[in-house]
């Protein structure tokens, strides 16, 4: 209650609005009463409702009687549940999108990693086919002096059964300082780390990350291997690309990525065994016999 007078009801509306294909609706209304003093808040329960794998947009408005200030009468807000992938992810980001860019809810927190076709002054082009994940699909990454920072995440990926050792992925940057480009894992701990160090063959080629432009604003290929790190991995990992400019950097186009992959180096034979399917639960001191 923002006003001066004590409120007793008010009606809410409220509409869920999935990220899907066809766009579904969920709208509804409820009445709310109960004594809200002058400064104070009161938790509302929404009705129960089972969020789509992907994103999920909320807008909630509240009606009092007498309001007339509505500026701060409605919430926009987003949820996103993370697809669940296996190995290998090998993603040109030419099919159905599986990552996710969280929304920026003013200029402010704008996420600047976009999905789509490059129409950029220096960062002309894709690697393969024609969609990339860039920074600003049209024009300059320009903070107007606040800087950015801006998370690209990966969907989830079960390594439950079979372990990565190896990532990479084809970059191209047009940053001007003060800017660079990071990637990030979620440890055991559920702390986000930065994978890699400045001193990893074919890796970052500054201690921030990735800094300056690729020779002739082309793609450049980085591969990482996981060893390093695969110690502190979960049965399922996450990865995010982290954009980040100071407020001192100049406007660029920033980094476009295409081609990305989290697997298994490739060999010329490598079999494994990744489940016993037979006998499911044995006994002690039970004999088993070869299945006939």
């Amino acid at each position: 209650n923002k006003g001066s007078q004590t409120v007793t009801s008010a009606i809410i509306d409220y509409a869920f609005v999935d990220d899907s294909c066809t766009a579904a609706t969920a709208l509804g209304s409820m009445e709310w009463n109960g004594t809200l003093e002058p400064g104070q808040g009161v938790p509302v329960a929404l009705p129960t409702r089972h969020l789509i794998t992907g994103t999920t947009n909320v807008r909630i408005t509240v009606n009092v009687p007498g309001d007339t200030i509505f500026a701060d009468d409605t919430l926009h807000y987003q949820y996103h549940r993370f697809k669940v992938v296996t190995l290998v992810l090998n993603d040109n980001f030419e099919n159905a999108d599986i990552w996710y860019a969280p929304r920026g809810y003013n200029e402010f927190s704008k996420n600047v990693w976009e999905r789509g076709l490059t129409h950029k002054v220096n960062l002309v082009a894709s690697h393969s086919d024609s969609t990339i994940w860039g920074t600003n699909l049209v024009g300059l990454v320009n903070h107007a002096g606040r800087g950015n920072l801006s998370y690209l995440y990966t969907p989830i990926i079960d390594i439950s059964q079979i372990r990565p050792d190896t990532i990479d992925f084809w970059l191209a940057t047009d940053m001007s300082e003060d800017c660079y480009v990071n990637l990030e894992f979620i440890d055991y701990l559920n702390r986000w780390q930065i994978v890699g160090s400045p001193n990893d063959t074919l890796w970052y080629n500054d201690g921030a990350g990735f800094v300056g432009s690729t020779s002739g604003y082309s793609y450049e290929h980085y591969r990482f291997s996981t060893n390093s790190i695969s110690g502190d991995f979960q049965q399922r990992i996450q990865f995010r690309l982290v954009f980040r400019a100071k407020p001192s950097s100049n406007p660029c186009d920033g980094a476009v990525v295409d081609d990305f992959r989290i697997g298994r180096a490739q060999r010329s034979v490598d079999v494994g065994v990744i489940q016993i399917t037979h006998p499911v639960h044995p006994k002690f001191g039970q004999t088993i016999y070869p299945k006939a």
